[in-house]
């Protein structure tokens, strides 16, 4: 929804999505977004994805860093599906009421 370094970090439901599928992810998001989830207790992917796309500013160089990304497959090993499933189990052991509050203390 938002890109760039003028975005906040305002996390939505198109991030949560993969997570709470179990899914591995990469973000075309505000800069900064993979630490801020760090920071929330998840784990990205650095194994799978070049994750420098996270620390410009430019949305058309973060851009230029994820499609190169997807360039080629990736290879899904038991140790991602691992920290996939430790993110899911994050996302829901975390309540509701939490989110929200969190979601909006970080937006104003």
């Amino acid at each position: 929804t938002y890109v760039g370094e003028r975005a906040g970090k305002f996390i939505t439901e198109k991030t949560y999505k993969p997570i709470s599928m179990g899914h591995p992810f990469i973000i075309f998001g505000p800069t900064g977004i993979l630490k801020e989830l760090k920071e929330d207790g998840y784990e990205t992917f650095p194994e799978l994805f070049d994750e420098s796309y996270d620390n410009y500013t430019s949305p058309a160089k973060q851009l230029e860093i994820i499609l190169n990304n997807l360039k080629e497959p990736k290879i899904i090993t038991e140790k991602i599906l691992e920290k996939c499933q430790r993110n899911k189990e994050h996302f829901f052991k975390q309540s509701a009421k939490e989110k929200i509050k969190k979601i909006l203390k970080d937006f104003l």
